[in-house]
């Protein structure tokens, strides 16, 4: 029985919408980093609405999230742009390369 009723519910709620992918694309455009707080916080939002975005079959090209996350830098850790940037060819370029570099800066 309990089978039953949550089928029914993953049926009728567990659909991404548009407006549930807009939600999550807009939270990574909007997100920012601070210099004065735990960066894993921004990137634990980050990671899981990209994770959601491409359960919904939609594609964010890898370079395009890490230029995202770049762009939502502290004025003060701008240097990490060029760092990050000069250690990688546009291909290279991955969110996860960001991440780290702005982990070692925190």
């Amino acid at each position: 029985m309990s089978a039953l009723l949550w089928n029914a519910l993953q049926a009728a709620y567990g659909k991404l919408t548009a407006s549930i992918v807009f939600k999550d694309f807009k939270d990574c455009l909007n997100g920012r980093i601070t210099t004065n707080a735990d960066p894993n916080i921004y990137f634990d939002k980050v990671f899981g609405a990209y994770a959601c975005i491409k359960a919904a079959d939609v594609s964010i090209p890898p370079q395009l999230q890490a230029m995202i996350t770049l762009a939502a830098l502290p004025q003060k850790w701008e240097m990490l742009i060029l760092v990050t940037t000069g250690d990688n060819t546009l291909k290279d370029l991955i969110l996860s390369d960001v991440h780290t570099a702005v982990i070692m800066q925190f």
